[in-house]
């Protein structure tokens, strides 16, 4: 099993992620798990190679110093391509939320899977940065179903979760904010906590250390551990320390870490002589520290499972920290440390000094309950957040999802119509960009049909002709001059010899390499389901994502697709025997009818493909009765109760799902939208993305 490690040291230095990768590599040169090739690929880096660095194999991949923003993913994608070779089902491990984008390309290129170790939450970030941004999400985690657009950077990050096939979070927190705010799947998550290598650290007596760096025996050694700026919450504490000295002659405080030194000196008005600055500093020396330290201090305004926090367990400190999520799943009150009250206002977040000030004299004179809590800490710390523990999950992790990736195509055919406009006279480039991509797929085993007539079957030859690399066998059915595109989809469905399974190209698509591969092994694994549907991705003519449908679990966007989104029909892919049963007088008649009868309905897990946004067809019919009858049966079956007028509505809405300003502009839509809330007892206004 072939896993790469995506790092990145030229901005990784000095973070958790750093501490984080090390621990994996550390621990792959020691002893590499049986039946595992582990490989680190670090990109950005001067210049391209591959070599072996003690024992561990690395890949360094360069990128132009002037390579634009929108080709950095793609570069990169297409160079680690190049590095590893033809290598079956790689699975990429990837640890920074801006690197998830070549997880995009990665996936359109090669059959491969994805994990991301969400190591920490964008909007936590802004609470000392861009404070309104932060409240925003903090005060309405659970309300909402996805980031605001205007929000560019989290909104990014939502867009490329689509790409990831598992995600590992660091706290049960993580897990939350990532099915609540990014509406991933529980199932797509584990929690597995960091951890660190629990052999002993050193074994110099922590007294002689403590005279060797020139403190006395007496003194009462405070230590943080972090980068110095707003959000660690160390200048919150400075107020605090300065007044407790007053109190303790022996007080002193050990700040390690780099970042706003000015803003940081800036805070202390005197007792600069009990303060020692060790800078960023290298883990032996820090440890040396570690080992008379009487209290480890994290006030962190936000943070997830800190590595300065595990660091200071092993090594049996007793630890005051802020009572925020993330925190509080490392430290219990008065067991193995004391957690501090903080609260969010509309207006900032505040550090209850009182209560820090307090916690810190009780620990101070309270040298027993001191002990007691440093030996705790230690046992929690062996016990949740040891490194064999953090290896063993995350390989037993890399297994599981590695058996989920289809290894093999299916043998069953599949048929693949095309039915092009009939006045086509040349193809746009998002056409030529999708029947591309339909013809080169990784699945053998497909039979495109293009159904043309005779004014627009040259442009078809044309294109066949002149494209190369043709993975699928196509064939040309000529049809009469004025048949509809949808009169041809029922010839095709009647009159042609079709596959097992038959698919309606779309010709706003560009399909992943292995759509077709990766859904038809999932038919055939499921064979109850008889039509799956995936989600879309938009995107622009370079290929880059700018939006996406919205993700959702299966049983309610069955739902949601019956009440809502029945023209969206890009993405199905129909049992061919189950098909000819229904009575199908077009392809948006036959998306209709299919979903009334089908009970088992799936929504693929994955985003199979992408659509150009400026493309999509309006969803209009030009059989106006059979449109308004089909859309009173639906709600027939799905027992809702309407009068004339709230069936016109119902037209509306499922006409204009996408125009979410004509849709929150109108009363009448709203009320209804309500009603149809209340009895399918689901949210659809925060699944639609309307909220």
């Amino acid at each position: 099993m072939n896993i790469y490690i995506i790092d990145s040291k030229r901005v990784s230095h000095g973070t958790g992620v750093r501490t984080y990768i090390d621990q994996i590599r550390d621990f792959a040169r020691s002893s590499e798990p049986d039946h595992f090739h582990l490989t680190f690929i670090d990109i950005e880096e001067n210049e391209s190679c591959i070599k072996n660095d003690k024992g561990v194999n690395e890949i360094h991949i360069s990128g132009s110093p002037d390579l634009r923003k929108e080709a950095y993913s793609e570069y990169y994608a297409d160079k680690i391509i190049e590095w590893i070779g033809e290598v079956e089902r790689p699975l990429f491990h990837f640890n920074w939320i801006f690197h998830a984008e070549i997880a995009y390309f990665l996936k359109s290129k090669i059959n491969c899977s994805i994990v991301l170790t969400k190591h920490y939450i964008i909007y936590r970030n802004f609470v000392s940065t861009n404070y309104d941004i932060f409240y925003h999400y903090h005060n309405n985690l659970g309300k909402i179903a996805s980031p605001r657009k205007a929000d560019l950077e989290m909104y990014h990050e939502y867009l490329n979760y689509a790409n990831v096939d598992h995600f590992i979070t660091v706290t049960e927190d993580a897990a939350r904010v990532l099915q609540s705010l990014y509406c991933i799947e529980a199932c797509k998550i584990s929690k597995i906590f960091n951890g660190i290598e629990t052999k002993p650290l050193g074994c110099t007596n922590g007294e002689d250390l403590k005279s060797h760096f020139g403190f006395s025996e007496k003194d009462f050694i405070i230590t943080y551990v972090g980068a110095i700026n707003q959000r660690k919450g160390i200048l919150d504490f400075i107020p605090v320390f300065e007044e407790l000295c007053e109190r303790y002659d022996s007080l002193r405080l050990v700040i390690a870490g780099s970042g706003s030194f000015d803003l940081l000196f800036s805070r202390f008005k005197r007792f600069w002589s009990r303060v020692t600055f060790l800078g960023t500093v290298d883990k032996a020396t820090l440890f040396d520290f570690h080992k008379f330290t009487d209290l480890g201090l994290l006030l962190s305004h936000a943070e997830q499972c800190s590595y300065a926090a595990l660091e200071m367990m092993h090594h049996a400190i007793p630890l005051l920290v802020s009572n925020v999520d993330g925190l509080n799943e490392m430290v219990q009150e008065n067991y193995n440390g004391s957690l501090v009250e903080v609260s969010f206002n509309d207006e900032r977040c505040e550090i209850n000094l009182n209560d820090v000030r307090n916690k810190v004299i009780e620990l101070i004179e309270d040298n027993q309950r001191r002990l007691i809590l440093g030996k705790n800490a230690t046992k929690i710390a062996k016990e949740n957040f040891c490194l064999e523990s953090m290896i063993e999950k995350t390989f037993s992790k890399y297994q599981e999802i590695q058996a989920q990736c289809p290894s093999a195509s299916p043998i069953e055919k599949i048929s693949v119509v095309v039915a092009l406009p009939a006045n086509t006279e040349h193809l746009s480039k998002a056409q030529i960009l999708s029947l591309q991509s339909l013809i080169k797929q990784s699945h053998r085993n497909i039979d495109v049909l293009f159904l043309v007539n005779s004014k627009i079957e040259a442009v078809v030859r044309n294109f066949l002709n002149s494209t190369i690399g043709h993975n699928v066998r196509s064939k040309i059915v000529q049809m009469k001059d004025e048949i509809t595109a949808d009169e041809a989809f029922v010839y095709a469905l009647n009159k042609l010899e079709l596959g097992k399974y038959v698919a309606f190209c779309n010709l706003s698509c560009i399909y992943f390499k292995n759509s077709f591969q990766n859904r038809l092994v999932f038919l055939e694994q499921n064979p109850a389901t008889n039509l799956i549907v995936s989600n879309n991705f938009f995107v622009n003519s370079n290929s880059h994502i700018v939006d996406r449908t919205h993700p959702t679990d299966t049983i309610t966007f069955s739902k949601l697709i019956k009440t809502i989104v029945p023209y969206n029909f890009n993405g199905f892919i129909f049992n061919t025997a189950t098909l000819k049963k229904l009575p199908v007088k077009g392809i948006h008649h036959l998306c209709w009818a299919k979903l009334l009868e089908i009970d088992e309905i799936r929504l693929y897990p994955a985003y199979e493909f992408n659509v150009f946004q400026d493309l999509m067809t309006n969803r209009e019919s030009n059989c106006k009765e059979e449109t308004i009858q089909l859309i009173s049966t639906q709600l027939e079956r799905l027992g809702v109760d309407f009068e004339e007028k709230e069936l016109a509505l119902q037209a509306i809405l499922v006409l204009n799902f996408s125009n979410t300003q004509f849709i929150s502009k109108s009363g009448s839509l709203t009320k209804w939208i309500n009603k149809l809330e209340k009895h399918l007892g689901i949210d659809i206004r925060r699944h639609m993305n309307w909220a």
